[in-house]
């Protein structure tokens, strides 16, 4: 039986060792993850942590750096 771990419908077949309550992940074996499960994690300090999907204040904040940034550089003038 696989004792693996599940994010969705991703899943990979490998018992994380624990750290403090937390699944601990070797750099290796998260290399080999299925691409829509190691992109449903991210790895901070050898432990696995689920990404939140951001809320749509943080979108809408982003999108209005984005703008303003963008805006920025094309309004300097061309470089000589």
């Amino acid at each position: 039986m696989c004792r693996g771990i599940s994010i969705g419908r991703a899943h990979c077949c490998f018992a994380p060792a624990v750290r403090n309550g937390i699944p601990v992940i070797e750099t290796d074996v998260y290399a080999e993850m299925p691409e829509d499960l190691a992109r449903a994690i991210e790895v901070k300090d050898g432990m696995l942590v689920h990404r939140e999907s951001p809320s749509p204040n943080h979108v809408s904040v982003a999108r209005e750096i984005e703008a303003a940034l963008r805006a920025a550089v094309r309004d300097q003038p061309p470089r000589a």
